[in-house]
């Protein structure tokens, strides 16, 4: 009786610690939240009443509560797992399952992630008839589009139709279950007596991908995450639940099938059988894990993610600035230094950013390489990896270091500059002696010389 989720326990700020960790809430408590970080368990109490939707998006969990509000959780290295009000539901909002969200206004249907900000940025809109829609369960939101199945799936050959602008519908008794917008693919269940399919469907290509079937399960539930290699899931077997891992070919998608063609509003897509291994290769994962806000690990666009500058120099994106301003005024997260944000300024685009985030998004889409499976091969890579995250996380802590002492610098910077001023009062006030003319003035004077006498003397101490 709990839900599962695989998380990454990333802390992004420059550098990333990627570590695949299994989350879970458990619905006989409904109030408690677990980690299980390298073999120990950490739990957390959940604020807000009864908890009835959860979804994970970026490196963070989201949840909504029956008391309509949406509460963030994150696990932070050295402090556990960190618990946060995000927002409250909005007016004419409906939370759905796995963090997604419904809107109407004016008629006009609009679905987007809990962990968007619906005020700010429009969420996607549905331009088909509410009755049809009605017909549909929207299961997942990747990468700007929606992807519904229907109430009833038919058991006919697997397929993704077109219903909207930025919609799909997926029909053959496949159920989308989980994806992650740093992939180009999401990933889905098809369940088939005793051996339930686990596909996946490109969206560069636009092909679905039978990626590994799990032969004497009853069924899968649902796709629990997919990180470095491997699927986790959560299926029935012998009629309990379980937890179900298994690893992914070695050899990367391949590229000699075209894209399928695309004709009038509908659009079908062949399945093709392939081998899947990693999402993508390690110097695509290390630039993708640069170009995210290390607030709420977006990658970087320019349409709706846009990296902004603040005036410490620090890049987030634009929908977090907002979210983080307050009486035209924004404390940057990292190094605490206030930006003032009047209305008629805009802060600056980092145009780097933007540009090394469209260069990933081309190098995703080119990709080519093939590897060839070997044990001893993956022996050394995951002690590659091991090495990867020790120099990242001490890399972390070394600009972490950097910034605290420019931060210092700089206050030590103002704190003399303001002392060696003080100086100049004196020399200012002695010449004043010479335009008194009374003796109570000069007394007065006197005291006032000497007040300043002593605090500058003390603060030399």
């Amino acid at each position: 009786q709990a839900h599962y989720f695989i998380g990454s326990s990333r802390y992004r700020t420059g550098s990333t610690l990627n570590i695949s960790e299994p989350y879970w809430i458990n619905f006989f408590l409904m109030k408690q939240m677990f980690l299980n970080r390298r073999g120990r368990v950490i739990d957390a109490a959940l604020p807000g009443d009864q908890i009835f939707t959860v979804g994970v998006h970026g490196d963070a969990v989201y949840f909504g509560t029956a008391d309509l509000k949406i509460f963030k959780a994150k696990f932070v290295p050295h402090h556990g797992i960190a618990v946060s009000y995000f927002r409250d539901v909005l007016q004419n909002e409906r939370l759905n399952h796995q963090g997604l969200c419904t809107r109407v206004l004016a008629g006009r249907t609009s679905v987007y992630r809990s962990c968007d900000d619906p005020i700010r940025v429009p969420g996607i809109h549905i331009d088909i008839d509410t009755k049809e829609l009605k017909k549909m369960k929207l299961r997942i939101i990747h990468r700007g589009k929606a992807i519904y199945m229907p109430e009833f799936p038919d058991r006919g050959a697997p397929q993704l139709i077109r219903i909207s602008m930025d919609a799909y519908c997926s029909e053959g008794n496949l159920i989308p279950t989980y994806a992650r917008d740093s992939s180009p693919y999401f990933y889905m269940v098809q369940n088939i007596a005793d051996n339930p399919c686990l596909k996946a469907f490109d969206t560069d290509t636009m092909e679905f991908l039978e990626l590994v079937r799990l032969p004497g399960l009853e069924n899968v539930q649902y796709i629990a995450g997919v990180h470095n290699g491997i699927v986790t899931a959560v299926g029935k077997k012998g009629g309990e639940s379980c937890f179900v891992k298994k690893e992914l070919p070695r050899s990367t998608f391949t590229k000699e099938y075209p894209p399928s063609n695309v004709s009038g509003p509908t659009m079908k897509v062949a399945e093709r059988q392939k081998e899947q291994s990693r999402e993508t290769p390690v110097a695509i994962d290390d630039l993708s894990d640069q170009l995210c806000c290390s607030i709420c690990s977006e990658t970087f666009d320019s349409v709706k993610f846009i990296p902004r500058i603040l005036d410490c120099g620090h890049t987030f994106c634009e929908v977090c600035i907002y979210r983080l301003r307050s009486d035209r005024r924004v404390k940057c997260p990292v190094c605490q230094r206030i930006t003032d944000l009047p209305d008629e300024k805009e802060l600056i685009r980092n145009f780097s950013m933007i540009g090394m985030s469209e260069q990933l998004m081309k190098m995703r889409t080119e990709r080519k390489v093939e590897r060839v499976p070997n044990s001893d091969s993956s022996t050394n890579e995951k002690i590659r990896t091991e090495m990867r995250e020790e120099v990242a996380s001490i890399w972390f802590l070394l600009e972490q270091k950097k910034r605290i002492v420019q931060a210092k610098k700089i206050e030590l910077d103002n704190a003399v500059e303001s002392e060696l001023s003080k100086p100049n009062d004196l020399h200012a006030m002695t010449r004043e002696v010479d335009t008194l003319d009374s003796e109570q003035e000069m007394r007065k004077h006197m005291q006032i010389v000497r007040s300043l006498g002593n605090a500058l003397m003390n603060d030399c101490d």
